[in-house]
């Protein structure tokens, strides 16, 4: 097995990879858009928010199982092998079953959605989750012994291959069905191709890791299995229930945005549709007819705006990862000032990284709708209030996703599962709400996020600091982070402001966040929140 990495090095590896990732999903999604408009990026959507949380429960939960288990018994390896071979066949099996009922169901949930024509797209989708199932299962083994490596690269070839098979199958489709002109159910088609492109990636990003594991396997000496204490699959499939759970729960944002946006912004359509003539005057009357406008926000809000906001909770993933089996490590030999020393870190660079991110996101929000979908500015338009919301969001989603880690590393996942369960509960009840209401339509969904997340992370942050016996401490550090990136962020706001109206000079404005940045990271040292210790953490600190 490869040596063991560094925490540093582990997050380095995990968060270029994230970084790659999403530079080959904004490659694939932004032609995308282009090609199918908001009305098929609303059934594409349809079934990558099916995907999203289901895969989550395979590629977040299911991973983070096996490799806390694997963590937590690292020295006998013959039994995490032995366990390894019998947990693959456990979660194929799991991924068999679901994928059955995603297919079976798939015309049940686009008409409940309000989103029809996304039924084909569902049975496109439904095989990835076999496959997704099966990766989990060996990328939780590697990342146990401390090896990202393979995590990362499943990750990155999934992409590059969704964005390869995904365009390519998406442009054959729409040159056979009607050479381009798109409309009716030539839409349906063509994004069905799209999402058959994303199914046939996950399985070349599972036979990457497996063939990972092989390879390591003939390079390595024979390890005889007899006489070797056994790992219960038992602690494995116990261990996973919370955490599976917590993740599905929260990854429901996606879930709950498809069952609602569509349904509730026809709901506000029939109350007033004069709000919504008036504020989507540019739109086609096509597209303003009621039936077509909740299909077509949906689709440019969660196919853009929602793509778009994944990346700062995809760079924190870093740390979540990564977090897991140090924490649990020490946690099992009951080192309690080490534990919180390694939970504080982790959750300042987390806050830290992910405050700075989604402040240039949202500052320069409306310059990135131009820049990155040229093609789709009608969408973009429709949408940008929307997405600079969710960027003032996605601090608290990557915080609390790092802080749900840590939580699954304490043993805390019942009570961890309990708020993210109610963040659900209350983003589905303010989705229905705010997105009913004809004024406020599609932010509604980018304001509960923002409103659940952050409660999530209040609540979160007290259990841990209350679980370490450092309640005041961690309140303390969060606290300093926040005023510092809150008085940094308007400052950054008044610099980009300061420049000339209609100016789209990218140089001027990564000058500008270049300085941004030095002027935070300088705060963050003149207060104390990064210190020499906490630099020595992230060189040296093993998992």
């Amino acid at each position: 097995m490869k040596k063991e990495e560094s925490f540093m090095e582990s997050v380095s590896v995990l968060m270029i990879a994230a970084l790659l990732a999403k530079i080959f999903g904004a490659a694939f999604k932004i032609p995308l858009a282009g090609l199918l408009g908001g009305e098929g990026m609303g059934y594409y959507m349809t079934a990558y928010s099916v995907f999203g949380p289901v895969s989550a429960v395979a590629l977040t939960g299911m991973t983070a199982a096996v490799s806390k288990i694997v963590a937590e018994n690292k020295n006998n390896k013959s039994g995490c092998k032995n366990l390894f071979k019998r947990i693959v066949i456990i979660y194929g099996v799991f991924g068999v079953v679901v994928s059955v009922i995603i297919y079976a169901f798939a015309n049940t949930i686009a008409n409940f959605c309000g989103t029809e024509g996304g039924a084909l797209s569902i049975k496109c989708i439904a095989p990835a989750f076999f496959f997704c199932a099966v990766t989990s299962a060996v990328r939780g083994y590697f990342e146990g012994f401390n090896n990202m490596y393979p995590t990362a690269l499943s990750q990155v070839t999934e992409s590059l291959f969704r964005l390869i098979l995904g365009s390519s199958l998406a442009y054959f489709g729409a040159k056979i069905f009607l050479d381009n002109k798109l409309n009716g159910n030539t839409l349906i088609l063509t994004s069905s191709m799209a999402v058959l492109g994303v199914t046939l990636s996950t399985a070349i990003g599972g036979a990457v890791v497996l063939i990972y594991y092989a390879l390591q396997e003939r390079s390595q000496a024979v390890i005889s299995l007899k006489n070797t204490e056994k790992i219960s699959v038992k602690s494995v499939i116990m261990t996973s229930l919370p955490i599976c759970l917590t993740a599905l729960a929260s990854n429901s944002a996606s879930a709950i945005d498809l069952f609602t946006v569509a349904k509730k912004i026809e709901k506000g359509f029939s109350i007033n549709p004069q709000i919504y003539l008036k504020e989507f005057y540019y739109l086609s009357k096509e597209t303003l007819r009621k039936g077509n406008l909740g299909v077509y926000l949906f689709g440019a809000y969660t196919g853009m705006a929602v793509t778009l906001f994944n990346i700062v909770p995809a760079l924190a993933s870093a740390f979540s990862t990564a977090s897991i089996p140090i924490i649990s490590e020490s946690h099992k030999k009951k080192l309690m000032n080490k534990t919180f020393a390694q939970a504080d870190n982790i959750i300042k660079n987390v806050l830290i990284t992910a405050i700075f991110a989604g402040t240039v996101l949202c500052v320069n929000s409306d310059f990135i709708l131009k820049i990155i979908f040229p093609s789709a500015t009608l969408e973009a338009r429709a949408i940008e209030k929307s997405m600079a919301i969710l960027f003032v969001a996605s601090a608290s989603v990557a915080a609390v996703n790092t802080l749900n880690s840590i939580e699954q590393a304490l043993d805390r996942g019942y009570f961890s599962l309990r708020i993210i369960a109610m963040v659900s509960v209350v983003k589905y009840v303010l989705n229905c709400i705010l997105i009913s209401n004809p004024y406020i339509n599609i932010k509604g969904a980018a304001y509960s996020t923002l409103i659940s997340y952050t409660a999530a992370f209040l609540l979160m942050l007290f259990d841990i600091g209350k679980e370490l016996n450092h309640i005041g401490d961690a309140y303390k550090t969060a606290g300093k982070i926040l005023i510092a990136g809150f008085i940094m962020a308007v400052v950054y706001r008044m610099l980009i402001n300061s420049l000339p109206i209609g100016i789209e000079n990218i140089l001027i404005r990564g000058v500008y966040t270049v300085f941004y940045g030095v002027l935070y990271i300088l705060i963050m040292l003149i207060t104390g929140v990064i210190r020499k210790k906490d630099i020595k953490f992230l060189e040296k600190n093993k998992k």
